[in-house]
């Protein structure tokens, strides 16, 4: 069912939204409504990322409703479908007339079967690599009008934006800890051996050099010596200090 667009207060919505402190799913579920909500005849929306697990699945990060699960179910089954393709680095892709559908056929029937008419999925790109699917769908005997991709295309770019920012975030918490777990293994050097700074850190890249480990792993590698030995010799903090 068509409905009135008002494209401006609802962008204007969702970029408050995004400036709100509130953690990357809620942005990413508010991204996902809000694409369904500006898309003339979309029903559902959704954000498919790649899956981590052993069979591959992708994995719904926002959905607007339950049709989601079951069409990407419904491609993990058959093999095939417009998000396993985008996910692939295919482009945009859009699938209608899913009764005769001549590619992706298995998935094509079993997603008319769901109730789906009209899809559209469009990649989001982070970093030059596809980091998730945006997914639009109609229902009900609809077809996505000719609105529909410019505004999946902008609502995708706003996921990218989230999504990269995020991974900055988890980048710079990495490092950080990285960096703290390098300094506390000089500390313990340079008290162990005796040496300054610049030479303790000299006696790290050499091990790290030596053993093809990388210098953060061999900074927690000391730390966690050095933390079993103050165990097991009772020097360590005792619980509650």
């Amino acid at each position: 069912m068509s409905r009135p667009l008002d494209v401006v207060s609802a962008l204007t919505r969702v970029l408050r939204d995004l400036q709100s402190p509130t953690d990357v799913d809620v942005r990413l579920r508010a991204l996902v409504a809000a694409a369904r909500d500006l898309a003339p005849l979309v029903d559902h929306a959704g954000l498919v990322a790649p899956g981590d697990d052993e069979d591959g699945q992708p994995v719904v990060r926002a959905g607007t409703g339950p049709l989601l699960e079951r069409l990407v179910a419904a491609e993990h089954e058959t093999g095939e479908g417009p998000v396993r393709a985008v996910l692939g680095g295919e482009p945009a892709t859009r699938l209608d007339q899913l009764g005769g559908a001549t590619r992706w056929p298995s998935y094509a029937a079993q997603a008319d079967a769901a109730g789906l008419c009209s899809q559209l999925v469009v990649p989001v790109v982070v970093e030059e690599q596809v980091a998730a699917a945006l997914v639009l769908c109609a229902t009900d005997d609809s077809v996505l009008d000719e609105r529909t991709p410019a505004i999946a295309e902008l609502v995708a770019e706003l996921v990218a934006l989230v999504l990269g920012h995020d991974r900055r975030v988890e980048n710079l918490d990495a490092a950080l800890s990285t960096r703290t777990t390098i300094g506390l293994a000089l500390g313990m050097v340079m008290q162990r051996l005796q040496i300054d700074q610049d030479t303790a850190f000299a006696y790290l890249t050499r091990l790290s050099a030596t053993s093809e480990t990388k210098l953060r792993d061999v900074a927690a590698g000391i730390v966690q010596q050095h933390g079993e030995t103050a165990r097991r010799d009772g020097s360590g903090p005792t619980p509650g200090a």
